[in-house]
């Protein structure tokens, strides 16, 4: 094959939490270090699975690129598929749109396909079938699965069982009431960060590449802030949100919410006295239906939220969410955390060895999230 040749690199569906290591990423660093090696045209058709990492890392390390024109957005694999004179395959998907497309080219006799050779990108028979069809392997070495910056060790969570920790116990609300903030995992770009920022530290799998819940809250302890956020408020007001329920019976609220494809309530918090969020602004959440939206004047509506409506009623009638149950408090803007004292601010982990990474990190007390061991 000339080295003028087109080569498409396909992917199927990827998780919305994107892992630093996850072997697709290790294989696509690959497949553009073997482009640019042997100066290949990359193809590429903007939509498709990875397209934006495809895109962004080509621009990285200069290779040169050429769009396929679209189609609908549930076949724009194919006129990729169908165009290219070389794939690079990294994930399938058993009986996926991309499985299809490369079973429908290899009967074709049109071949040129390469799966690239690392555990978990192909089922084991989906790629004995490609492979029974005319596909073949490519195993990349370890030097090109590298991250395209150099990476900063943190640390991770292996760390000595004897390492120095002290552990604090659980506040106790019934002297003192608290508000907790719980966080989750971070899909896609951290607040205020621009979508290359976000791209490019996975391509150079930084440290703050990781956006799992446990290094969400690493973000708020090293930053000392939490970041307001109006993505699910109405009117898109920039909140942090607190729930006002005893901290002993959080586990109990924790449930996936399948309209925003995710957890509420995972066991990474803050907890912070209520009478020093009082003193900086926080307020308990308004519940109530859109009359009271209506007559709330501009400074209320922040602390709005709808109840008792459209949101706690799903299709057909069925109950959603009561919101009620979450005792919501809410704080306008970024909160700064700096000048917390320990007294006043603890930090909840599921485990010890999670309150063992984050020390180095933090400021403030480690307690283990209720329940837990």
């Amino acid at each position: 094959m000339s080295d003028t040749s087109r080569v498409a690199i396909v992917m199927s569906r990827m998780p919305r939490l994107i892992a630093p290591e996850a072997d697709w990423l290790r294989g696509l660093r690959a497949c553009l270090r073997r482009l640019c090696d042997r100066r290949q045209m990359l193809l590429i058709n903007l939509g498709t699975a990875g397209s934006d990492f495809v895109l962004r890392g080509a621009e990285r390390i200069g290779v040169e690129t050429q769009s396929v024109d679209g189609a609908e957005a549930d076949v724009r694999d194919r006129p990729l598929i169908q165009q290219a004179d070389e794939l690079l395959v990294l994930s399938v998907r058993p009986r996926g749109n991309i499985h299809q497309l490369l079973v429908e080219r290899l009967q074709r006799g049109d071949g040129h396909i390469i799966l690239v050779d690392l555990p978990d990108l192909q089922p084991q028979a989906v790629r004995q079938e490609l492979l029974d069809l005319g596909a073949t392997l490519w195993a990349p070495d370890s030097e090109w699965l590298r991250p395209f910056g150099e990476r900063r060790d943190e640390g991770d969570l292996s760390v000595a069982a004897d390492s120095i920790l002290s552990l604090s116990a659980l506040p106790s609300d019934d002297l003192v009431p608290y508000l907790t903030h719980t966080t989750r995992a971070c899909p896609g770009p951290w607040p205020r960060q621009t979508q290359d920022d976000y791209l490019d530290s996975l391509l150079d799998a930084s440290p703050t590449a990781d956006h799992s819940a446990l290094h969400t809250l690493r973000r708020i302890v090293t930053e000392r802030r939490l970041i307001g956020s109006g993505r699910t408020i109405r009117g898109g007001y920039p909140i942090v949100s607190f729930t006002a329920a005893p901290i002993r019976v959080l586990p109990s609220l924790r449930c996936f919410q399948t309209h925003r494809a995710r957890w509420d309530f995972e066991p990474f918090a803050i907890s912070i006295r209520r009478d020093v969020l009082e003193q900086r602004g926080v307020r308990p959440a308004v519940y109530g239906g859109e009359s009271l939206w209506t007559g709330l004047a501009d400074f209320q509506r922040p602390f709005f939220q709808l109840s008792g409506e459209r949101s706690a009623t799903g299709t057909g009638g069925t109950p959603r969410h009561d919101w009620l149950t979450e005792r919501e408090w809410r704080h306008l803007g970024d909160l700064d955390l700096s000048a917390m004292t320990p007294e006043e601010l603890v930090v909840l982990v599921p485990t010890v060895e999670a309150a063992r990474w984050l020390q180095p990190y933090c400021p403030w007390p480690l307690t283990l999230w209720p329940g837990e061991v």
